[in-house]
């Protein structure tokens, strides 16, 4: 038989029969210079196999064959020197002690021809040097198969070549592992843990295409007896997964949000494979360094360098020359507008004119520009650099955060902030306000932005100050529209409510409205574009029901016109996955609960006016025009995408499927869609795809490491109506590569798929004849072969139930007269008076031509809502109008003195409702036809 044995010194292939006693065996690998690394060397312990089974290492007469060996099987060998008292295996699991696991304990591996110096090191593997302990810790990428977690753990816990195509432990062992131990405790994992019914999760967690979350590291911890810490490099966080009170060690995993890769410790750098086996993974609970090392890894992961950009306009690159050949680019942004675009560089900024191409406007002199964002309408673009202590007594900073007018193209002010989270000042949409945070969040201070006035930092035009003086705020929002108003969440604190308040700028004596509530320890505000209403998302990290390892969630609807709060009720439990309004601002969408999950959509009171079927999505995203909506499930789902017509009653329009999607969005025009796979949440496969609305792949670029993707904003003004959806043009030449190369990765329909017709039984389709689904069953088989004509309702009914169906047509049975239906009396004089108006009509007007789909909407469907697309609540705004039309006709007649009916004084008291829910529906006040 052939085993794979391998030790901290090595790896080798031997041949052995198997006759081979254990005393035999032991004394062939204590003879083997690559297995002992030409030392004198006694074997402590034996494990075979993935799951780490330790064997009897007897030096007795037993056989391989009687050990448990069979041909193929990995052997890993635990040894020690000669004349070491460490005791023999006795068949139990080695400590962590007994493993040289720390990195204290790392010996030179191999030739020292492989050892590099620390300064010398060129790789680029992601890594931070540990100067303490004289070794790196890398990260281990893992292949992107959907088993990634799987494969993660196999890495830390038995080696880098357990898995894989030559692998010997392949993820499905760890998925069996997984299913067996929800079998035998259906007590602890019932339908409400996993979120479906047991016997279906089991089938499901053993394919190979599902992901694995929280649930698998949990069981997965517990049989492998170690703590598992997966560090979430967007929060810089650690979810922690304990197995006991007294686990042997830990692991660390790294979590990109779709993507786990593992964390290892070596002293070399080659990226040859043989290096991995020098790994270690597994560190005693002791070593509390490697947690703090891998959380800075995480934020060096998190803020790699952009080498350079790529702009390219349809499809064609337009980059302007100095950003070509591989320049470091740590920050680039479009205006909202898609005026301008900016770009950094190590020691200046520039930024481009977009209106033909990209045309220098104005270069920056500013080092170490590590984050930029725009005003509303570009004229302003602010800074944030990279932080420095000036003087270590005082604790002076440096002003690292710099205003500039791109526009007259000076610098207007500059000021300190040491915090990249949070950074950023705040604009009205017409760029007459701006408002920054101040240092102790207790106060947000407010600058007129004018061309003729000096900009005086410390005297602010207005200030709002918090009220509580032991509470802060964490967060504000300022509101689109012309009348800006300003939002601000101030966190639960010493037994105290949350609230949302918002104010009028800059009245902030009194709230035009507010909300207050409990388990509020983050929130997310989000208005809508007309400013009228705003979504409070309130979150907690702590799940008090312990239904949630990711904390619960809330959500509150807060509305200017009428001053209306309220939180909205959702019908599943679990989290809510994204929240977003219609371009329209008359409804928005909430896709929440545990997978898969429920989407739907409100009117702007926070009424339910539409409902899909639960399915695994966690995205909601509205065309430009509000047109079309797209729900997809990124993420740790699949990347499925589901795009539905909004303005034909939520019609699906395509689905197809992008997998490993970490940025997706519309294109200005509202026809396409761009989904991308970044990094760092996933590091292979990198690169962007654009797909027509109708679900074509028509483009596919590919980055050995992609960033960000982004389009260039620009108004909808600029593109016509979609009142039908324009033909997808030819995919490009690299999508056709793609596609050719991939041809099952994409999938997608154009069109809904429609019944083929009438479902035909088994045997009835060798016949040849027509589909009679009343003559399924034997009963009526007989009574039409045998011409029986004495069916009784419930055997001739065709409704396919057996059950007689008012005015469902009546079985013809072979043989038998056919049933004369006779028509009464009235019936017939009704028929005999439409058919008289009919022809008196067609007599009076001619006829015209009968419409087809080319020639063009309907009347009806002729009016605007959003670039002249016709929508619910633009029919709903005409009746509401025709309404108050009426009312004023009675006003007239009231105040002419005409006696009213009490249902007419009824409808003139109802013009304040009327009024009231125009506003909300976003009426501007113009007549709509």
């Amino acid at each position: 038989m052939k085993l794979k044995l391998t030790s901290k010194y090595g790896t080798v292939i031997k041949s052995l029969p198997e006759t081979t006693t254990s005393a035999e065996f032991i004394r062939t690998i204590e003879a083997d210079p690559v297995l002992t690394g030409n030392n004198q060397m006694l074997v402590t312990g034996i494990q075979v196999g993935f799951l780490s089974r330790c064997i009897d290492i007897q030096r007795d007469g037993k056989t391989l064959d009687d050990l448990g060996l069979a041909s193929g099987s990995k052997v890993r060998i635990e040894m020690e020197p000669c004349g070491s008292t460490s005791k023999v295996s006795d068949g139990t699991l080695p400590n962590v002690d007994d493993k040289h696991v720390t990195v204290t304990q790392i010996e030179t591996k191999g030739d020292n021809k492989y050892k590099r110096e620390k300064d010398t090191v060129t790789s680029d593997i992601p890594l931070l040097y540990i100067k303490e302990f004289d070794s790196y810790l890398v990260l281990r990428n893992i292949p992107d198969d959907n088993s990634c977690l799987f494969n993660a753990i196999s890495y830390a816990m038995v080696g880098y070549d357990s898995f894989g195509p030559g692998g010997v432990s392949p993820p499905g062992q760890l998925r069996q592992v997984v299913a067996e131990h929800i079998m035998t405790n259906v007590d602890v994992y019932d339908a409400t843990v996993l979120d479906r019914p047991v016997d279906e999760y089991i089938e499901w967690i053993q394919k190979k295409d599902s992901w694995g979350g929280a649930i698998e590291l949990g069981i997965l911890s517990q049989w492998f007896n170690v703590s598992i810490l997966c560090l979430d490099i967007e929060t810089d966080k650690y979810i922690t997964f304990d197995a006991s009170e007294n686990p042997r060690g830990y692991i660390v995993l790294v979590y990109s949000g779709i993507h786990y890769d593992v964390l290892a410790q070596n002293e070399q750098l080659l990226k040859d494979d043989f290096v991995k086996k020098w790994d270690t993974t597994l560190w005693p609970l002791e070593n509390q360094a490697i947690k703090e090392y891998g959380q800075q890894l995480g934020a060096l992961l998190q803020s790699r360098t952009p080498k350079g950009i790529d702009i390219a306009q349809d499809y064609d690159s337009i980059t302007p020359p100095s950003f070509v050949g591989g320049q470091d680019c740590r920050s680039a942004k479009y205006s909202g507008n898609g005026k301008f675009f900016a770009a950094s560089q190590p020691d200046k900024v520039q930024v481009f004119s977009t209106g033909d191409g990209a045309k220098d406007q104005y270069t920056i002199d500013i080092k170490d520009a590590m984050d930029m964002m725009f005003s509303p309408q570009g004229t302003y673009l602010c800074i944030w650099c990279k932080p420095i202590l000036l003087d270590k007594e005082s604790g002076k900073w440096n002003n690292n955060v710099a205003l500039y007018n791109v526009v007259v193209k000076e610098l207007v002010t500059q000021w300190s902030n040491k915090n990249q989270a949070g950074w950023k000042p705040q604009f009205t949409s017409e760029e007459k306000i701006m408002a920054k945070n101040s240092v102790n969040s207790k106060q947000i201070d407010f600058y007129e932005l004018s061309s003729g006035k000096p900009f005086v930092l410390s005297q602010p035009t207005f200030k709002y100050k918090v009220q509580d003086g032991s509470a802060n705020y964490q967060t504000f929002q300022i509101s689109p529209g012309r009348n800006p108003s300003i939002a601000i969440f101030i966190p639960e604190k010493s037994g105290k409510p949350a609230s949302v308040q918002i104010f009028n700028i800059p009245n902030f004596q009194q709230p035009i409205c507010s909300k207050s509530f409990f388990k509020a320890e983050r929130c997310q505000l989000k208005w809508n574009s007309l400013g009228t209403a705003l979504l409070a998302l309130a979150s907690t990290d702590h799940d008090t029901t312990n239904k949630s390892y990711y904390g619960e969630t809330n959500l509150y609807l807060l509305g200017i016109a009428g001053s209306y709060d309220s939180r909205i009720n959702l019908d599943k439990e679990g989290p809510i996955h994204d929240i977003t309004w219609s371009p329209s601002s008359r409804e928005f969408a909430v896709s929440y609960g545990y997978m898969p999950a429920s989407t739907t959509f409100f009117d702007a009171r926070g009424n339910a006016i539409h409902q899909f079927p639960d399915a695994p999505r966690n995205t909601i995203l509205y065309s430009p025009h509000a047109r079309f909506v797209l729900v997809a499930g990124f993420g740790n789902l699949q990347g499925t995408v589901d795009v539905y017509d909004r303005q034909n009653k939520f019609r699906k329009v395509c689905t197809f499927e992008a997998s490993n999607t970490s940025v997706c969005s519309w294109s200005p025009c509202g026809r396409y869609i761009m989904t991308a796979t970044t990094s760092p949440r996933l590091r292979v496969d990198n690169g962007l795809k654009v797909w027509h609305a109708s679900g074509k792949l028509i483009y596919v670029r590919e980055y050995p490491e992609l960033l960000d993707a982004v389009w260039k904003p620009q108004s909808i003004d600029n593109f016509p109506a979609l009142k039908t959806l324009d033909a997808a043009i030819d995919p490009l030449p690299l999508a056709v590569a793609y596609l050719s190369k991939k041809p099952t990765s994409v999938v997608s329909d154009s069109t809904v798929q429609k019944p083929k017709g009438a479902y035909r039984p088994p045997h009835a389709r060798r016949s040849g004849g027509p589909s009679v689904v009343g003559t399924t069953s034997l009963a009526q088989r007989e009574l039409s072969q045998s011409g029986s004509s004495n069916a009784s309702p419930s055997v001739a009914g065709t409704n396919g139930g057996g059950a007689y169906v008012p005015g469902a047509t009546r079985r013809v049975v072979p043989g038998a007269p056919v049933p004369v239906v006779q028509e009464s009396k009235a019936a017939a004089k009704n028929r005999k008076k439409r058919a008289a108006k009919k022809a008196a009509h067609e007599d009076d007007v001619s006829p015209s031509p009968t419409p087809t789909p080319s020639s063009g909407p309907k009347e009806e469907e002729s009016g605007s809502v959003i670039g002249g697309v016709i929508s619910y609540e633009e029919k709903r705004i005409r009746s509401l109008l025709k309404k108050l039309r009426a009312i004023e006709t009675l006003k007239l007649k009231q105040a002419n003195g005409d006696p009213l009916e009490d249902t007419q004084v009824s409808k003139i008291n109802k013009e304040g409702e009327i009024r009231l829910e125009l506003l909300l529906l976003g009426w501007n006040g113009e007549t709509s036809a």
